[in-house]
């Protein structure tokens, strides 16, 4: 019988209260069990998509090394990659953080990397917007209103849609707050229509 590749092995966690195992790496996500066909599958991605990511930092390819990693990890991933090899133009930069937000399905989750990457990389965010958003945004007026459906009013994403916020509060029944705040646009982050959720990107002031 075939073994698990040692860092897929020390990546099996209990992920709920029924005891279910899963794999959680970089390269690999997914139900674990001891069975031959989970194994070899298991082993097969995760040499496959180690090998192309040694490929795609030698080629310095950051779309290929980003959408290599499973969702969960590509936050860290351009933060290492930032670190190490990545030397990104301003635009370059823009383009990649905008794909990755849009990809990103948990932005609390992973907080003070976004903060990193929103805040301390480099200036212009409004440069995540594309031709079509900065031309919405620009007509905005100046003081806008923006909801959020969630636990608290401390996340980034703001929706200019209140029906959006509530669907967001309501989605998986945990009842949670509407919360509403009407600032200046020049805090505002930048506006992203690629989800059609009418999205502000808002830092919290302290």
């Amino acid at each position: 019988m075939s073994k698990l590749n040692d860092e897929l092995a020390n990546s099996i966690a209990t992920v709920s209260e029924g005891g279910i195992e899963m794999i959680h790496n970089k390269y690999f996500v997914g139900i674990w069990s001891d069975h031959e066909i989970v194994i070899s599958q298991a082993n097969k991605v995760y040499d496959f998509k180690k090998e192309k990511v040694a490929e795609a930092i030698k080629d310095k390819d950051i779309s290929s090394y980003l959408w290599l990693h499973e969702r969960a990890y590509r936050v860290q991933s351009i933060l290492d990659a930032l670190e190490d090899w990545w030397k990104p133009s301003k635009k370059e930069y823009w383009e990649v953080i905008a794909n990755l937000w849009t990809d990103t399905e948990n932005v609390y989750e992973n907080h003070l990397a976004w903060e990193q990457l929103l805040f301390l990389e480099f200036s212009d965010s409004h440069l995540m917007m594309d031709e079509e958003d900065t031309k919405f945004f620009n007509e905005l007026p100046n003081t806008i209103t923006i909801y959020r459906g969630g636990v608290d009013d401390k996340g980034y994403s703001w929706t200019l849609d209140r029906e959006k916020a509530e669907w967001f509060a309501n989605r998986f029944n945990f009842d949670y707050e509407v919360f509403e705040k009407t600032i200046n646009k020049s805090d505002a982050i930048a506006y992203l229509s690629d989800r059609n959720e009418s999205e502000i990107i808002y830092r919290k002031e302290d």
